[in-house]
């Protein structure tokens, strides 16, 4: 379904993961070339969309930092077209996909297989996209931490 706001939404179900992010993404020449994907953890235990962008309104960002966003209940939302920057690493947002997870510790097996089919589909769009942990770039961080690093890591 799109919400909206625009932006497409889907449950776990890997047909409407794969059906929302090619059918609004498709279109390959207007789309940046994407060298990795960057894994974060929003630290909270509910972020629906209206409050991810009332939080990065709350920083003066027009939208969303990150491009997708995984729900506790595995539901996802795009807070940003893969067409554009992030705003979630600094550094990195022009070249990186970030991909946040909503939790304050470990994601659910739900999260990991929504995860896993978004990763799959985004692979068909841009070819392999390595992951990388957020704390990777910014040595203040401990995002994603290590619990959700080591589910994810090895995808």
């Amino acid at each position: 379904a799109i919400l909206a706001s625009g932006l497409a939404y889907a449950w776990t179900n890997s047909q409407k993961i794969i059906g929302a992010i090619l059918v609004t993404e498709s279109n390959k020449s207007k789309t940046p070339s994407w060298a990795g994907i960057i894994v974060h953890i929003t630290d909270s235990t509910h972020m629906r969309e209206e409050e991810c962008y009332a939080w990065a309104r709350e920083k003066n960002y027009k939208r969303c930092f990150y491009h997708i966003v995984i729900e506790p209940d595995a539901s996802w939302y795009r807070g940003r077209s893969l067409r554009e920057p992030g705003a979630h690493t600094y550094g990195k947002n022009q070249t990186m996909l970030g991909i946040a997870f909503v939790t304050k510790g470990p994601i659910s097996d739900g999260q990991l297989e929504t995860f896993k089919a978004i990763r799959e589909d985004l692979g068909r769009l841009y070819g392999p996209l390595p992951l990388h942990p957020h704390r990777e770039f910014n040595k203040n961080k401990t995002c994603p931490g290590d619990e959700v690093w080591e589910k994810v890591k090895n995808l």
